[in-house]
Protein backbone atom coordinates (compact mmCIF):
# COMPACT_ATOMS: atom_id res chain seq x y z
CA UNK A 1 0.00 0.00 0.00
CA UNK A 2 1.31 3.26 -0.75
CA UNK A 3 1.83 6.33 1.15
CA UNK A 4 -1.31 8.23 -0.54
CA UNK A 5 -3.34 4.85 0.05
CA UNK A 6 -2.33 5.07 3.87
CA UNK A 7 -3.41 8.35 4.06
CA UNK A 8 -6.89 8.22 2.64
CA UNK A 9 -7.09 5.02 5.08
CA UNK A 10 -5.84 7.16 8.06
CA UNK A 11 -8.63 10.06 7.43
CA UNK A 12 -11.41 7.97 6.71
CA UNK A 13 -10.84 6.33 10.45
CA UNK A 14 -10.73 9.73 12.23
CA UNK A 15 -14.08 10.63 10.23
CA UNK A 16 -15.49 7.37 11.83
CA UNK A 17 -14.16 8.25 15.36
CA UNK A 18 -15.24 11.74 15.11
CA UNK A 19 -18.59 10.25 14.19
CA UNK A 20 -19.04 7.88 17.17
CA UNK A 21 -18.11 10.75 18.96
CA UNK A 22 -20.56 12.73 17.95
CA UNK A 23 -23.69 10.16 18.21
CA UNK A 24 -22.05 9.45 21.81
CA UNK A 25 -22.50 13.17 22.10
CA UNK A 26 -25.87 13.35 20.54
CA UNK A 27 -27.19 10.28 23.00
CA UNK A 28 -25.67 11.97 26.29
CA UNK A 29 -27.44 14.81 25.24
CA UNK A 30 -30.53 13.51 24.52
CA UNK A 31 -29.91 11.37 27.84
CA UNK A 32 -30.25 14.25 29.65
CA UNK A 33 -32.94 16.01 27.99
CA UNK A 34 -34.95 12.80 28.93
CA UNK A 35 -33.68 13.18 32.28
CA UNK A 36 -33.89 17.01 32.98
CA UNK A 37 -37.75 16.39 31.70
CA UNK A 38 -38.68 13.28 33.75
CA UNK A 39 -37.49 14.64 36.49
CA UNK A 40 -38.96 18.43 36.04
CA UNK A 41 -42.42 16.25 36.51
CA UNK A 42 -41.46 14.79 39.44
CA UNK A 43 -43.10 15.78 42.22
CA UNK A 44 -39.63 16.40 44.38
CA UNK A 45 -37.44 19.12 43.87
CA UNK A 46 -34.62 17.45 42.21
CA UNK A 47 -30.69 19.09 42.00
CA UNK A 48 -27.39 18.33 40.87
CA UNK A 49 -23.97 19.27 42.31
CA UNK A 50 -20.62 19.05 41.34
CA UNK A 51 -17.95 16.98 42.62
CA UNK A 52 -17.15 20.11 45.18
CA UNK A 53 -20.85 20.77 45.76
CA UNK A 54 -21.51 23.68 44.09
CA UNK A 55 -25.30 23.10 42.29
CA UNK A 56 -25.69 23.76 38.74
CA UNK A 57 -28.83 22.72 38.39
CA UNK A 58 -32.23 22.28 39.82
CA UNK A 59 -35.50 21.03 37.96
CA UNK A 60 -38.65 23.27 37.30
CA UNK A 61 -40.47 22.19 40.61
CA UNK A 62 -37.47 23.97 42.74
CA UNK A 63 -38.08 27.18 40.91
CA UNK A 64 -41.66 26.85 40.80
CA UNK A 65 -41.74 26.36 44.50
CA UNK A 66 -39.38 28.98 45.70
CA UNK A 67 -40.04 31.81 42.94
CA UNK A 68 -36.51 32.25 41.83
CA UNK A 69 -34.23 31.34 38.78
CA UNK A 70 -31.06 29.26 38.54
CA UNK A 71 -28.56 32.92 38.77
CA UNK A 72 -29.47 33.22 41.90
CA UNK A 73 -29.93 29.74 43.40
CA UNK A 74 -26.54 28.38 41.86
CA UNK A 75 -23.73 27.39 43.82
CA UNK A 76 -24.56 28.17 47.67
CA UNK A 77 -27.87 30.64 46.74
CA UNK A 78 -30.01 27.99 48.20
CA UNK A 79 -29.22 29.13 51.43
CA UNK A 80 -31.20 32.08 50.50
CA UNK A 81 -34.43 29.90 51.16
CA UNK A 82 -33.86 28.46 53.94
CA UNK A 83 -35.10 29.48 57.53
CA UNK A 84 -32.71 31.43 59.41
CA UNK A 85 -33.14 29.26 62.30
CA UNK A 86 -32.10 25.88 60.93
CA UNK A 87 -29.37 27.54 57.96
CA UNK A 88 -26.32 27.49 60.00
CA UNK A 89 -27.09 23.73 60.82
CA UNK A 90 -27.96 22.67 57.59
CA UNK A 91 -24.48 24.44 56.34
CA UNK A 92 -22.67 22.69 58.91
CA UNK A 93 -23.72 19.28 57.64
CA UNK A 94 -23.86 19.88 54.08
CA UNK A 95 -20.29 20.75 54.52
CA UNK A 96 -19.04 17.37 56.19
CA UNK A 97 -20.49 16.01 53.41
CA UNK A 98 -18.83 17.38 50.67
CA UNK A 99 -15.71 17.23 52.52
CA UNK A 100 -15.84 13.29 53.55
CA UNK A 101 -17.99 12.03 51.02
CA UNK A 102 -20.39 10.80 52.54
CA UNK A 103 -24.33 10.39 51.93
CA UNK A 104 -26.36 13.26 52.91
CA UNK A 105 -29.76 13.69 54.82
CA UNK A 106 -31.75 16.28 56.48
CA UNK A 107 -35.13 17.89 57.42
CA UNK A 108 -35.53 21.54 57.12
CA UNK A 109 -37.86 24.59 56.08
CA UNK A 110 -37.72 26.27 52.88
CA UNK A 111 -39.62 29.13 51.81
CA UNK A 112 -41.86 28.79 49.06
CA UNK A 113 -42.40 31.93 46.24
CA UNK A 114 -45.51 32.92 49.00
CA UNK A 115 -43.09 33.79 51.90
CA UNK A 116 -44.52 30.63 53.79
CA UNK A 117 -42.45 27.63 54.69
CA UNK A 118 -42.69 24.05 54.10
CA UNK A 119 -40.66 21.13 55.90
CA UNK A 120 -39.23 18.98 53.41
CA UNK A 121 -36.64 15.80 54.05
CA UNK A 122 -33.42 16.63 52.10
CA UNK A 123 -31.14 13.68 50.79
CA UNK A 124 -28.05 13.67 48.51
CA UNK A 125 -25.39 11.00 46.88
CA UNK A 126 -22.32 11.45 45.62
CA UNK A 127 -22.16 10.06 41.99
CA UNK A 128 -18.36 8.42 41.69
CA UNK A 129 -16.87 7.37 38.63
CA UNK A 130 -14.98 3.81 37.94
CA UNK A 131 -11.76 4.64 39.85
CA UNK A 132 -14.37 5.93 43.09
CA UNK A 133 -14.14 9.53 42.67
CA UNK A 134 -17.05 11.72 43.10
CA UNK A 135 -17.52 13.33 40.10
CA UNK A 136 -21.10 15.19 41.35
CA UNK A 137 -24.05 15.11 43.53
CA UNK A 138 -27.08 13.98 43.23
CA UNK A 139 -30.14 15.61 45.60
CA UNK A 140 -33.55 15.45 45.91
CA UNK A 141 -36.22 17.29 48.41
CA UNK A 142 -39.45 15.99 49.48
CA UNK A 143 -42.50 17.53 50.75
CA UNK A 144 -42.71 16.32 54.60
CA UNK A 145 -45.12 19.20 56.01
CA UNK A 146 -47.87 17.17 57.07
CA UNK A 147 -45.63 13.93 58.23
CA UNK A 148 -43.65 16.82 60.40
CA UNK A 149 -46.58 18.90 61.93
CA UNK A 150 -48.81 15.49 62.61
CA UNK A 151 -45.28 14.55 64.19
CA UNK A 152 -45.60 18.18 66.21
CA UNK A 153 -48.50 17.69 67.21
CA UNK A 154 -48.30 13.99 68.35
CA UNK A 155 -45.45 15.63 70.89
CA UNK A 156 -47.57 18.32 71.86
CA UNK A 157 -50.38 15.97 72.85
CA UNK A 158 -47.58 13.70 74.59
CA UNK A 159 -46.68 16.57 76.55
CA UNK A 160 -50.13 17.68 77.43
CA UNK A 161 -50.74 13.84 78.70
CA UNK A 162 -47.70 13.83 80.92
CA UNK A 163 -48.16 17.57 82.48
CA UNK A 164 -52.14 16.00 82.56
CA UNK A 165 -50.68 12.58 84.31
CA UNK A 166 -48.66 14.34 86.53
CA UNK A 167 -51.27 16.70 87.77
CA UNK A 168 -53.33 13.42 88.06
CA UNK A 169 -50.75 11.73 90.29
CA UNK A 170 -50.31 14.65 92.47
CA UNK A 171 -54.68 14.77 92.25
CA UNK A 172 -54.26 11.06 93.66
CA UNK A 173 -51.90 11.68 96.13
CA UNK A 174 -53.88 14.70 97.92
CA UNK A 175 -56.80 12.73 97.34
CA UNK A 176 -55.23 9.77 98.70
CA UNK A 177 -53.68 11.49 102.00
CA UNK A 178 -57.11 12.99 102.58
CA UNK A 179 -58.98 9.91 103.42
CA UNK A 180 -56.14 9.04 105.12
CA UNK A 181 -57.12 11.75 107.26
CA UNK A 182 -60.39 11.88 106.96
CA UNK A 183 -60.15 8.16 107.88
CA UNK A 184 -58.27 8.53 110.85
CA UNK A 185 -60.60 11.82 111.87
CA UNK A 186 -63.89 10.03 111.35
CA UNK A 187 -62.33 6.63 113.23
CA UNK A 188 -61.43 8.31 116.73
CA UNK A 189 -64.76 9.68 117.83
CA UNK A 190 -66.29 6.46 116.67
CA UNK A 191 -64.01 4.49 118.70
CA UNK A 192 -65.00 6.70 121.82
CA UNK A 193 -68.42 6.81 121.11
CA UNK A 194 -68.62 2.51 121.03
CA UNK A 195 -67.19 2.29 124.04
CA UNK A 196 -69.97 4.15 126.06
CA UNK A 197 -72.71 2.56 123.99
CA UNK A 198 -71.19 -0.95 125.21
CA UNK A 199 -71.07 0.59 128.52
CA UNK A 200 -74.60 1.58 128.37
CA UNK A 201 -75.95 -1.73 126.80
CA UNK A 202 -74.65 -3.88 129.50
CA UNK A 203 -76.03 -1.63 132.17
CA UNK A 204 -79.34 -1.11 130.39
CA UNK A 205 -80.93 -4.17 131.36
CA UNK A 206 -83.54 -3.76 133.73
CA UNK A 207 -82.95 0.27 133.72
CA UNK A 208 -83.88 1.61 130.76
CA UNK A 209 -87.13 1.11 128.86
CA UNK A 210 -87.44 -1.57 126.05
CA UNK A 211 -87.36 1.11 123.57
CA UNK A 212 -84.34 2.92 124.88
CA UNK A 213 -82.35 -0.05 125.18
CA UNK A 214 -83.35 -0.54 121.54
CA UNK A 215 -82.13 2.59 119.91
CA UNK A 216 -79.23 2.27 121.97
CA UNK A 217 -78.14 -1.09 119.69
CA UNK A 218 -79.62 0.69 116.96
CA UNK A 219 -76.86 3.52 117.45
CA UNK A 220 -74.28 0.88 118.62
CA UNK A 221 -74.73 -1.15 115.49
CA UNK A 222 -74.87 1.71 112.84
CA UNK A 223 -71.65 3.35 114.67
CA UNK A 224 -70.04 -0.56 114.29
CA UNK A 225 -71.14 -0.56 111.08
CA UNK A 226 -69.62 3.08 110.08
CA UNK A 227 -66.02 1.93 112.13
CA UNK A 228 -65.84 -0.89 109.73
CA UNK A 229 -66.49 1.48 106.29
CA UNK A 230 -63.82 3.76 107.68
CA UNK A 231 -61.67 0.95 108.37
CA UNK A 232 -62.17 -0.51 105.06
CA UNK A 233 -61.19 3.11 103.75
CA UNK A 234 -58.20 3.39 105.39
CA UNK A 235 -56.32 0.38 104.90
CA UNK A 236 -57.66 0.88 101.15
CA UNK A 237 -55.99 4.45 101.41
CA UNK A 238 -52.95 2.96 103.36
CA UNK A 239 -52.66 0.50 100.62
CA UNK A 240 -52.49 3.49 97.77
CA UNK A 241 -49.89 5.02 99.70
CA UNK A 242 -47.61 2.48 100.22
CA UNK A 243 -48.16 2.91 104.10
CA UNK A 244 -49.80 -0.48 105.06
CA UNK A 245 -47.24 -2.75 106.69
CA UNK A 246 -47.87 -6.24 106.79
CA UNK A 247 -46.99 -8.77 109.99
CA UNK A 248 -46.44 -12.30 108.54
CA UNK A 249 -46.39 -15.07 111.30
CA UNK A 250 -46.58 -18.90 111.18
CA UNK A 251 -50.91 -19.85 111.29
CA UNK A 252 -52.74 -22.65 111.81
CA UNK A 253 -54.99 -21.09 108.53
CA UNK A 254 -57.60 -24.14 108.59
CA UNK A 255 -58.60 -23.51 112.34
CA UNK A 256 -58.26 -19.84 112.18
CA UNK A 257 -60.55 -19.22 108.81
CA UNK A 258 -63.00 -22.22 110.81
CA UNK A 259 -63.03 -19.76 113.67
CA UNK A 260 -63.76 -16.76 111.87
CA UNK A 261 -66.75 -18.33 109.50
CA UNK A 262 -68.43 -19.69 112.42
CA UNK A 263 -69.39 -15.86 113.43
CA UNK A 264 -71.82 -16.10 110.29
CA UNK A 265 -73.41 -19.50 111.88
CA UNK A 266 -75.98 -18.00 113.46
CA UNK A 267 -76.45 -15.14 111.05
CA UNK A 268 -77.17 -17.98 108.22
CA UNK A 269 -79.58 -19.70 110.23
CA UNK A 270 -81.40 -16.89 111.18
CA UNK A 271 -81.79 -16.48 107.22
CA UNK A 272 -82.65 -19.94 106.43
CA UNK A 273 -79.05 -20.46 105.12
CA UNK A 274 -76.80 -23.93 105.69
CA UNK A 275 -73.26 -22.90 106.46
CA UNK A 276 -70.58 -25.07 105.63
CA UNK A 277 -67.15 -25.20 106.97
CA UNK A 278 -65.00 -27.78 105.33
CA UNK A 279 -60.69 -27.13 107.06
CA UNK A 280 -59.27 -30.02 107.46
CA UNK A 281 -55.78 -29.05 108.85
CA UNK A 282 -52.62 -28.51 106.29
CA UNK A 283 -48.70 -30.14 107.06
CA UNK A 284 -47.35 -26.87 107.76
CA UNK A 285 -48.69 -23.39 109.30
CA UNK A 286 -49.30 -20.89 106.74
CA UNK A 287 -47.53 -17.56 106.85
CA UNK A 288 -49.70 -14.79 107.01
CA UNK A 289 -50.75 -11.51 108.54
CA UNK A 290 -53.62 -12.26 110.19
CA UNK A 291 -55.29 -9.10 110.21
CA UNK A 292 -55.40 -9.35 106.73
CA UNK A 293 -56.25 -12.66 106.79
CA UNK A 294 -59.21 -11.80 108.95
CA UNK A 295 -60.37 -9.36 106.48
CA UNK A 296 -60.05 -11.50 103.14
CA UNK A 297 -62.28 -14.39 104.84
CA UNK A 298 -65.02 -11.60 106.33
CA UNK A 299 -65.32 -9.47 103.13
CA UNK A 300 -65.77 -12.69 101.15
CA UNK A 301 -68.25 -14.17 103.78
CA UNK A 302 -70.24 -11.07 103.73
CA UNK A 303 -70.12 -10.50 100.10
CA UNK A 304 -71.80 -14.18 99.70
CA UNK A 305 -74.50 -13.52 102.64
CA UNK A 306 -75.75 -10.35 100.85
CA UNK A 307 -76.34 -11.63 97.42
CA UNK A 308 -77.92 -15.65 98.97
CA UNK A 309 -81.16 -15.91 99.77
CA UNK A 310 -81.44 -19.57 99.73
CA UNK A 311 -79.45 -22.48 99.70
CA UNK A 312 -75.75 -22.79 101.65
CA UNK A 313 -72.32 -21.12 101.99
CA UNK A 314 -69.54 -23.20 102.01
CA UNK A 315 -66.00 -22.20 103.33
CA UNK A 316 -63.45 -24.27 102.08
CA UNK A 317 -59.32 -24.97 102.16
CA UNK A 318 -57.13 -26.92 101.24
CA UNK A 319 -53.86 -27.67 99.53
CA UNK A 320 -53.13 -26.80 95.88
CA UNK A 321 -50.26 -27.53 93.28
CA UNK A 322 -50.16 -25.43 90.68
CA UNK A 323 -47.12 -25.88 87.74
CA UNK A 324 -44.34 -23.51 87.33
CA UNK A 325 -41.83 -23.49 85.50
CA UNK A 326 -37.66 -24.51 86.19
CA UNK A 327 -35.39 -21.76 87.09
CA UNK A 328 -32.72 -23.39 85.28
CA UNK A 329 -30.72 -21.41 83.13
CA UNK A 330 -30.54 -23.80 80.36
CA UNK A 331 -33.43 -23.85 77.33
CA UNK A 332 -34.79 -27.29 78.78
CA UNK A 333 -37.90 -26.33 81.53
CA UNK A 334 -38.87 -29.09 83.56
CA UNK A 335 -42.24 -28.21 84.91
CA UNK A 336 -42.51 -28.35 88.93
CA UNK A 337 -45.19 -27.96 91.55
CA UNK A 338 -45.73 -24.73 94.05
CA UNK A 339 -47.57 -25.59 96.88
CA UNK A 340 -49.99 -23.09 97.65
CA UNK A 341 -53.22 -23.06 100.16
CA UNK A 342 -56.55 -22.64 98.49
CA UNK A 343 -59.42 -20.96 100.37
CA UNK A 344 -62.99 -21.02 98.42
CA UNK A 345 -65.86 -19.23 99.55
CA UNK A 346 -68.93 -20.55 97.29
CA UNK A 347 -72.40 -19.52 97.40
CA UNK A 348 -75.98 -20.56 96.34
CA UNK A 349 -76.45 -16.92 95.08
CA UNK A 350 -77.67 -14.58 92.70
CA UNK A 351 -74.59 -15.06 90.77
CA UNK A 352 -72.86 -12.44 88.30
CA UNK A 353 -73.84 -11.65 84.99
CA UNK A 354 -70.45 -12.82 82.67
CA UNK A 355 -69.91 -9.56 81.95
CA UNK A 356 -69.74 -8.25 85.01
CA UNK A 357 -66.90 -11.08 86.09
CA UNK A 358 -63.47 -9.05 84.57
CA UNK A 359 -64.37 -5.90 86.43
CA UNK A 360 -65.47 -7.69 89.88
CA UNK A 361 -62.05 -6.50 91.88
CA UNK A 362 -62.07 -2.91 90.15
CA UNK A 363 -62.45 -0.88 93.13
CA UNK A 364 -65.51 1.50 93.38
CA UNK A 365 -67.30 -0.87 90.86
CA UNK A 366 -70.91 -2.01 91.50
CA UNK A 367 -73.53 -4.26 89.52
CA UNK A 368 -76.47 -1.60 89.08
CA UNK A 369 -79.52 -3.40 90.02
CA UNK A 370 -78.24 -6.49 91.09
CA UNK A 371 -80.67 -8.29 93.27
CA UNK A 372 -79.25 -8.18 97.01
CA UNK A 373 -80.13 -8.08 100.61
CA UNK A 374 -79.10 -4.49 100.54
CA UNK A 375 -78.07 -2.41 97.52
CA UNK A 376 -75.68 -0.37 99.99
CA UNK A 377 -72.06 -0.51 99.66
CA UNK A 378 -68.80 1.33 98.42
CA UNK A 379 -67.51 -1.26 96.25
CA UNK A 380 -64.05 -1.31 98.14
CA UNK A 381 -64.62 -4.83 99.74
CA UNK A 382 -63.61 -7.28 96.93
CA UNK A 383 -61.07 -4.61 95.90
CA UNK A 384 -59.36 -4.68 99.29
CA UNK A 385 -59.50 -7.93 99.46
CA UNK A 386 -57.34 -8.42 96.06
CA UNK A 387 -54.96 -5.84 97.82
CA UNK A 388 -54.34 -7.92 101.04
CA UNK A 389 -53.98 -11.12 99.19
CA UNK A 390 -51.16 -9.70 96.54
CA UNK A 391 -49.30 -8.71 99.93
CA UNK A 392 -49.49 -12.34 100.60
CA UNK A 393 -48.07 -13.19 97.18
CA UNK A 394 -51.14 -14.97 96.26
CA UNK A 395 -54.15 -14.33 94.21
CA UNK A 396 -58.11 -14.17 93.58
CA UNK A 397 -60.12 -14.69 90.95
CA UNK A 398 -64.21 -15.66 90.98
CA UNK A 399 -66.15 -17.61 88.72
CA UNK A 400 -70.40 -17.34 88.68
CA UNK A 401 -73.23 -18.61 86.75
CA UNK A 402 -76.12 -16.16 86.85
CA UNK A 403 -78.62 -17.01 89.27
CA UNK A 404 -76.89 -19.98 90.43
CA UNK A 405 -74.28 -18.93 92.22
CA UNK A 406 -70.50 -18.09 93.04
CA UNK A 407 -66.81 -18.93 93.81
CA UNK A 408 -64.28 -16.74 95.09
CA UNK A 409 -60.90 -18.64 95.40
CA UNK A 410 -57.78 -17.18 96.76
CA UNK A 411 -54.20 -18.98 96.87
CA UNK A 412 -51.18 -18.12 98.53
CA UNK A 413 -48.00 -19.77 98.60
CA UNK A 414 -46.40 -21.86 101.19
CA UNK A 415 -43.31 -20.52 103.04
CA UNK A 416 -41.47 -17.39 103.37
CA UNK A 417 -39.72 -16.48 100.08
CA UNK A 418 -42.87 -14.30 98.32
CA UNK A 419 -43.03 -12.44 101.50
CA UNK A 420 -41.07 -9.46 102.27
CA UNK A 421 -38.70 -11.06 104.70
CA UNK A 422 -38.60 -7.98 106.67
CA UNK A 423 -42.10 -8.26 107.77
CA UNK A 424 -41.96 -11.58 109.27
CA UNK A 425 -41.94 -12.06 112.65
CA UNK A 426 -42.39 -8.44 112.76
CA UNK A 427 -44.69 -6.98 116.00
CA UNK A 428 -48.18 -6.23 114.92
CA UNK A 429 -48.36 -2.52 114.01
CA UNK A 430 -49.68 -0.21 115.35
CA UNK A 431 -53.05 1.55 114.97
CA UNK A 432 -54.42 -1.62 113.64
CA UNK A 433 -57.79 -1.10 111.74
CA UNK A 434 -58.82 -4.94 112.60
CA UNK A 435 -62.53 -4.61 114.81
CA UNK A 436 -63.27 -8.54 114.70
CA UNK A 437 -65.88 -10.18 113.30
CA UNK A 438 -68.84 -8.26 115.17
CA UNK A 439 -68.97 -5.85 112.72
CA UNK A 440 -69.56 -7.72 109.76
CA UNK A 441 -72.25 -9.66 111.34
CA UNK A 442 -73.76 -7.21 112.63
CA UNK A 443 -73.83 -5.67 109.40
CA UNK A 444 -75.39 -9.52 108.15
CA UNK A 445 -78.33 -9.18 110.95
CA UNK A 446 -79.05 -5.54 109.75
CA UNK A 447 -79.72 -6.96 106.39
CA UNK A 448 -82.50 -9.65 107.99
CA UNK A 449 -86.11 -8.57 109.29
CA UNK A 450 -87.11 -8.92 112.63
CA UNK A 451 -90.04 -8.44 114.86
CA UNK A 452 -90.82 -4.89 116.35
CA UNK A 453 -93.34 -4.19 119.21
CA UNK A 454 -96.08 -4.08 116.52
CA UNK A 455 -95.23 -7.83 114.82
CA UNK A 456 -94.43 -6.28 111.53
CA UNK A 457 -91.23 -6.96 110.03
CA UNK A 458 -89.05 -4.33 109.60
CA UNK A 459 -85.22 -3.82 108.96
CA UNK A 460 -83.06 -2.40 111.67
Amino acid sequence: MNSGEKQTQRESGDSEEVQKQGLVAEELRKSEERFRMLADNMSQFVWMADERGWIFWYNQRWFDYTGTALEEMQGWGWMKVHHPDHVDRVVARVQRSWDTGEAWEDTFPLRGRDGQYRWFLSRALPIRDTDGRIVRWFGTNTDVTERVLAEEEVARQAQELRTLNERLQELDRLKTQFFVNVSHEFRTPLTLMLGPLEDALTNAHGILPLGAAKDLEVSRRNALRLLKLVNTMLDFSRIEAGRIQASYHPTDLPAFTAELASNFRSACEKAGLRLIVDCPALSEPIYVDRDMWEKIVLNLLSNAFKFTFEGEIEVRIREVEESSPSDSQTDIHVPHAIRHVGLTVRDTGVGIPAEELPRMFERFHRIEQSLGRTHEGTGIGLALVQELVKLHGGAVHVDSIFSEGSTFTVTIPFGTAHLDQQRIGTAPRPASTAIGSAAFVEEALRRLPFEDSSGSGVLS
